[in-house]
């Protein structure tokens, strides 16, 4: 039975996926700059509002009570009482976001084991949809790629030269690949602060490994044989752990996640690790 080929649809979700993470991660930046273009505005409006009409009365009636209110002794009881209120002010309006929301991953990836013991360090990139079922778990969709470089997931993809290693002298070797995972996660929270939550997660689903890995030949394979490939398509299981803060700008939050990561398939097991900063925003 001829094999599908899957390489061109997952290339188009990776780019899809970098394209979202690159858009949450400058979300905070631009909400940010928004609300400082918009108080600078008001104040604007302002100004322009105190030169009509009446507005030199106005000024002068400000400089007049300006200068009253800088006869008053310092530290009053009701200066006191105002910096108490917004203190107070500052707590009482807290709100911890939940429901829908997008995540994005962006950081550095790297496979363990292998024909040389891991693999140098790569982008790893991952954009997550989910929904926090109460204040203490969710559930999300996970799409992330990473990339390993110059670790050979077995001897059979050894590069030419590697024979005395235990390689084939392989001429399509898969030194390098990359990896697509797609899946579901459980997430909990555990809350030291109002701001601050550590969040474990679990979950797995599919994986597609591109360009597929060599199959290791039977015994007694002559050096320099032309191997076999499997299929690219198999699973993975993650465990990880975010740490993240509520930030002041409303909706997102900010930190940095940590993800142990097992693909499975023909190819056997490979170990791998993506740490990254994440951002959140809550629908």
């Amino acid at each position: 039975m001829a094999r599908v080929d899957l390489t061109p649809g997952v290339a188009l979700l990776q780019r899809g996926v970098i394209a979202v993470a690159v858009c949450l991660l400058a979300m905070p930046g631009i909400a940010a700059a928004q609300g400082d273009d918009a108080d600078t505005d008001a104040q604007f409006d302002a100004a322009e509002g105190g030169g009509d009409g009446d507005g030199g009365d106005d000024i002068e009636k400000e400089l007049l009570d300006t200068a009253a209110e800088g006869d008053k002794p310092e530290g009053t009881a009701d200066e006191d009482k105002e910096l108490g209120d917004i203190g107070s002010d500052v707590l009482e309006v807290f709100i911890l976001d939940r429901g829908f929301y997008v995540s994005s991953d962006l950081g550095v990836f790297l496979t363990l084991g292998g024909a040389r013991g891991y693999s140098n360090v790569q982008p790893y990139m991952a954009v997550k949809v989910g929904f926090d079922i109460g204040d203490y778990f969710g559930i999300q969709l996970d799409l992330s790629t990473g990339y390993s470089s110059g670790n050979p997931a077995s001897n059979a993809d050894r590069p030419v030269g590697d024979s005395d290693r235990g390689g084939y002298d392989n001429f399509d070797a898969t030194v390098n690949y990359g990896v697509f995972n797609a899946g579901l996660e459980v997430v909990g929270a555990i809350r030291p602060t109002q701001r601050l939550a550590i969040e474990p997660k679990l979950g797995g689903g599919f994986t597609f490994i591109d360009p597929p890995l060599s199959k290791v030949p039977s015994a007694g394979a002559a050096i320099g044989t032309l191997l076999e490939k499997h299929g690219g398509a198999g699973g993975h299981f993650v465990v990880g752990v975010d740490i993240k803060y509520l930030t002041l700008l409303s909706n997102f939050t900010a930190g940095a996640s940590v993800n142990f990561y097992g693909f499975v398939g023909a190819h056997g097991f490979i170990p791998a690790l993506g740490v990254g900063a994440v951002v959140r925003y809550t629908l």
